[in-house]
């Protein structure tokens, strides 16, 4: 395959990359009442209600440390991750079943 090296090849493609991301990120989200927002709020709820669950109600703590919201430094990345893996699969998944 080969790609143009000019820079009226490349700037068609960076639309398109534009127009592929735009479409992943915005238009799921067209219409809701908080819109692209819910991109950033809705992981940022996730992480504030565990922490506040393990860290205060559970009392999960990292190691020797007496910090309750140390924990959090390996909830966070987990809850990321975990997100990414769940987003994945619901967009991805369907391909199994077709």
């Amino acid at each position: 395959m080969h790609l143009p090296t000019s820079g009226h090849g490349q700037a068609s493609h960076w639309r398109l990359v534009a127009l592929f991301t735009r479409q992943t990120l915005v238009d799921p989200h067209h219409g809701s009442l908080l819109g692209v927002a819910w991109l950033l709020l809705l992981p940022l709820v996730h992480i504030l209600i565990y922490t506040l669950v393990f860290s205060e109600f559970m009392g999960a703590r990292l190691g020797a440390s007496n910090n309750a919201y140390a924990y959090s430094l390996y909830l966070v990345p987990g809850l990321l991750l975990w997100g990414r893996v769940c987003q994945h699969g619901e967009q991805h998944g369907q391909r199994l079943y077709r």
